[in-house]
C-alpha cells in the first residue's frame, strides 16, 4: 500500500470546495500566504497515518502543493513503524515567503526527524531531497546521520543535495553512514553544487572504506568545478576497497580541474571489481584528460569478466585521439557477455576514420551485444570511409536489435555512405529499433533518404525508426514525406 501527502491534499480541496464552492480550489492553491483556515490540520494527518500503519511505502513528496507545518510531518513519522520505503522531498523547506523570518526552525525539524526516523526499525530504503535555498545548519545533517546509523535493516539510501552543506557537517554525516553495516546501495546527487570541493569528496571517501558490502554506487558531481586531482586520489583509494560493486555510475562532467592523474586512479581502482556488471563514467568537458589518462582502460576492461553494460561519456574532451577508441575496443573484444554499449565522444575533434575502423574491427567479436549507441557529433574528420566500415560490421551482427548512431555536424559524410547502406543484402532479423541522427550534415540530400527507405524495406522485424536530419540544407520536406509513405508498416518519426 502506498500513501502520500497529495491524497490528503485532494481531500482538503474537496472540503474547501464544499464550503466555498468554486472559490475553494483557488483558496487551496493559494499556499504562498499563511491563512489559518487553509492550514492542513495535524489531527487529519495523524488520523490517516494511523489507519495506514501497515503500509510498506510512504511518500511525503509534493509538500509545497499544500501549506502544512513541516514539524507536524516530522513528528508523524513515528506512526510508520512497519514502513520499508520512505520518500521525503522538501521536508526541511519553509514556505519561501517566510524563510527569512523563521530562521532556527530548521534545527527543530531536524531534531524531530532524528527522534522519529530511528524508530522505523523496518526501514530498508530512504530517499531524501534537500531543496535549493534551504537554510541549512551543521546540526541538521548531523542529526540525520545519527538517526540513520541506528537503522539495522537499511540497505538503500538516496540523497539529493540541491543545496550546500558545510564540509564539517558532511564529514560527520558520512562518518555516521559508514557505520550502517547493511548498506548496499548509495545514490548521491550533488549536481551543480559549485561549493562542493575536495574536502567534501574526501569526506565521502570514508563511506567506501568499510566492509566490502556495497553493491551499487551512483555519484553525480556534474558541475562541481572545485573538485581536483587531490581529492580523487583519496576517492580512488576508497573505491579500491569496494570490490563487491556490481554497478558503478560516476559523473564528473564539467569538473574542469580533473586531469590524467585523477582519472587514472579511478580506472585503476576498478581493476579488482570482478563482480561489476554495469559501468557508467561521465567526464564530459574535462579537457585536461588525454590519452595517457585512459591508457589503463584496456587492461582494466580485460579483467572485468562480468561486465554486461558499458557507458562512457567524454564529450568535448578535445585532447583525446582515436588511440582511445582502439584501447577501449581491444579491452572489450573478449567480453562476450557484453549486452549494451554506449560511447559518447561528441565534439572530440581529433577522432578520425582510423578510430572508427579499430572500434569496428573489435565489435565483430561481441557476439551477445544487442544494443549499441555511438555519438561522434561534430567529429569533423570522420568521412564516408569510416562510416562504411562501421556499417559493414553492424549489419552482420545478428544479436543487435537496437542501434543509435549520432554523427551530427560531420560535414564530410555524404550520400555515398547511405548508398552503401542501401546495398546491404543481409536480411538482419534482429533490427527493430533504429535511430540515425545526422543533423547539420550539409552534403546530404534527398538521395540519402531514398537509400534508407530501400534498406528499411529489407528488415522484416523493424518497428521503430527515428531520423534526425535537421539543418541539412539539401534535404526537403518532400523527401521526408516520401520516406514515411514508403514505410507504412513502420513507425517513422523525424526530429
Amino acid at each position: 500500500m502506498q500513501f502520500g501527502i497529495p491524497q490528503l491534499w485532494n481531500e482538503y480541496v474537496e472540503l474547501l470546495t464544499a464550503m466555498y464552492g468554486q472559490r475553494g480550489e483557488s483558496y487551496a492553491s493559494d499556499y504562498y500566504f499563511h491563512q489559518p483556515h487553509l492550514e492542513l490540520p495535524q489531527y487529519k494527518l495523524k488520523q490517516q497515518l494511523v489507519k495506514r500503519k501497515d503500509m510498506k511505502v510512504c511518500n511525503f513528496t509534493e509538500l509545497r502543493s499544500c501549506y502544512i507545518d513541516r514539524k507536524i510531518v516530522a513528528n508523524s513519522l513515528r506512526f510508520l513503524r512497519n514502513t520499508e520505503k520512505l520518500i521525503i522531498d522538501d521536508l526541511w523547506e519553509e514556505n519561501y515567503e517566510f524563510s527569512r523570518i523563521r530562521q532556527g526552525r530548521t534545527e527543530t525539524i531536524s531534531k524531530c526527524i532524528e527522534k522519529n526516523i530511528k524508530r522505523l526499525t523496518s526501514l530498508r530504503a530512504i530517499t531524501i531531497s534537500f531543496p535549493r535555498g534551504f537554510e541549512n545548519t551543521e546540526r541538521s545533517l548531523k542529526d540525520l546521520g545519527n538517526s540513520l546509523k541506528r537503522l539495522k535493516k537499511l540497505d538503500t539510501i538516496t540523497l539529493d543535495f540541491r543545496t550546500y552543506f558545510p564540509h564539517k557537517s558532511l564529514k560527520s554525516f558520512f562518518q555516521a553512514l559508514k557505520r550502517v553495516a547493511t548498506l548496499r546501495i548509495i545514490n548521491l546527487n550533488m549536481k551543480g553544487e559549485e561549493k562542493f570541493n575536495d574536502e567534501g569528496l574526501k569526506a565521502l571517501s570514508q563511506v567506501l572504506r568499510r566492509p566490502a558490502s556495497l553493491h551499487s554506487l551512483n555519484l553525480n558531481f556534474d558541475g562541481c568545478h572545485q573538485i581536483t586531482k587531490n581529492s580523487l586520489k583519496s576517492f580512488a583509494k576508497g573505491l579500491m576497497r569496494a570490490t563487491s560493486l556490481r554497478a558503478l555510475h560516476l559523473n564528473f562532467g564539467g569538473c574542469l580541474k580533473i586531469g590524467d592523474e585523477g582519472i587514472k586512479g579511478i580506472i585503476q581502482a576498478m581493476e579488482k571489481m570482478k563482480s561489476l556488471k554495469t559501468m557508467k563514467l561521465d567526464f564530459s568537458m574535462c579537457e585536461m584528460i588525454t590519452n595517457d589518462g585512459l591508457k589503463d582502460m584496456k587492461k582494466v576492461l580485460k579483467k572485468l569478466t562480468s561486465l554486461k553494460h558499458l557507458n562512457l561519456i567524454f564529450t568535448m574532451c578535445n585532447n583525446l585521439t582515436s588511440q582511445v577508441l582502439k584501447d577501449i575496443s581491444e579491452g572489450l573484444k573478449k567480453r562476450t557477455s557484453l549486452k549494451t554499449m554506449s560511447l559518447d565522444f561528441s565534439e572530440c575533434l581529433k577522432m578520425t576514420d582510423e578510430g572508427l575502423k579499430d572500434l569496428s574491427d573489435n565489435l565483430e567479436k561481441l557476439k551477445s551485444l544487442n544494443t549499441i549507441a555511438l555519438d561522434f557529433s561534430a567529429c569533423m574528420r570522420i568521412t564516408d570511409k569510416g562510416m562504411a566500415r562501421l556499417w559493414e560490421v553492424l549489419k552482420t551482427r545478428v544479436s543487435l536489435n537496437k542501434i543509435h548512431l549520432e554523427f551530427s555536424h560531420c560535414n564530410k559524410i555524404t550520400d555515398d555512405f547511405f548508398k552503401t547502406i542501401s546495398k546491404t543484402h543481409e536480411k538482419n532479423q534482429a533490427f527493430n529499433d533504429l535511430t540515425l541522427a545526422f543533423n547539420g550534415c550539409n552534403q546530404l540530400t534527398d538521395e540519402s533518404l531514398d537509400s534508407l527507405s530501400r534498406f528499411f524495406i529489407k528488415l522484416p522485424c523493424l518497428q521503430t525508426v527515428t531520423l534526425n536530419f535537421q539543418s541539412c540544407s539539401q534535404i526537403t520536406w518532400v523527401g521526408k514525406e516520401n520516406t514515411k509513405n514508403a514505410l507504412q508498416k513502420v513507425q517513422v518519426s523525424f526530429l
